[in-house]
């Protein structure tokens, strides 16, 4: 009995073996075409990845924990965008990230009486009232970002995120950030006048804006392109959505120039240096992917985008 207990325990300790986080990673097989959401960094003999994450979703929406526990387990450092507790919560008559707006880009300096408490009722709808006076205090673009962190989950039993996901799995590990909250205030603020400057003024009506946001809230596309392994299909919808309005197209411009090649080419050299140091998992929402491609192969890495169906 002793003997055969003993077999079984080897056997099972060869399997996990020859399973390893590490062969499972190398086995995975390469794309066909340059579009996912996972690609594998590779220069000098040293390997790292570079995933495409989802900042919220529902919990039942995690079809990648698998993918993201090999991950974690096959790199020695896990590299995420920003330390939770560097980020500030705006107050009261700031933006996001709490950085100083004009008055004339206020909520409440925009829209008539009427329109505010049409406002007021549609967010009290998603049990948003009690941050009224802080959303009609800031600018369009930011009390849009706040809702849309809430409206997206409003209807969820729980609410997780790949990088919250990442945190709770890393048993111990090195976790490395690429920004810092001082770094990414004045970018955030160059997106929001961007957005002002390159729309028509005063921007959408309120019940265009409403529509609008309460589109973006059920709408799934992006959802499932990201569940298909789909960048392509992203940027695809992106650009219709551009085509809608002034402030549509200055709103997503302002999002490709900014808030992800600006901060692409501040997490590039930080990149570089953490390979040169470790094997990584670089862990970035995934719009981010695509320009980072470009960026590291200018650098001399070679990218191969990885097929990830099986994962799933």
């Amino acid at each position: 009995m002793n003997k055969v207990f003993m077999l079984g325990a080897s056997l099972i300790a060869m399997v996990m073996v020859g399973c390893s986080s590490d062969d499972k990673l190398g086995s995975i097989p390469e794309k066909e075409d340059r579009n996912s959401i996972l690609w594998r960094i590779e220069k000098d003999g040293n390997v790292s990845y570079l995933m495409g994450t989802y900042h919220i979703m529902c919990k039942d929406d995690m079809v990648y924990d698998d993918l993201l526990k090999d991950l974690v387990e096959g790199s020695e450092v896990v590299v995420t965008e920003a330390d939770p507790a560097d980020q500030e919560l705006p107050k009261i008559g700031n933006g996001i990230l709490n950085f100083p707006i004009e008055e004339n880009y206020k909520l409440k300096n925009i829209y008539s009486r009427s329109e505010l408490s049409q406002f007021k009722d549609y967010i009290a709808s998603l049990g948003l009232e009690p941050a009224f006076e802080l959303l009609i205090n800031t600018d369009v673009v930011s009390a849009q970002l706040i809702i849309a962190s809430v409206c997206t989950v409003y209807d969820c039993k729980s609410t997780t995120g790949s990088e919250t996901y990442i945190t709770s799995i890393l048993n111990g590990k090195d976790e490395l950030y690429l920004e810092e909250n001082k770094e990414v205030k004045p970018i955030f603020r160059k997106m929001v006048n961007h957005v002002y400057q390159e729309s028509d003024y005063p921007l959408l009506g309120m019940t265009d804006w409403l529509d609008y946001i309460d589109e973006d809230c059920n709408d799934e596309k992006m959802d499932e392109s990201y569940y298909n392994n789909d960048m392509q299909a992203m940027f695809d919808y992106i650009d219709d959505e551009r085509k809608k309005s002034d402030y549509h197209d200055a709103g997503f411009s302002g999002i490709i120039k900014y808030l992800i090649k600006e901060r692409n080419r501040l997490w590039v050299p930080r990149m570089i240096d953490i390979m040169n140091k470790s094997k990584a998992l670089f862990a970035v929402g995934a719009l981010h992917v695509f320009d980072l491609v470009e960026r590291l192969e200018k650098e001399g890495y070679t990218l191969t985008p990885l097929d990830i169906s099986d994962y799933k």
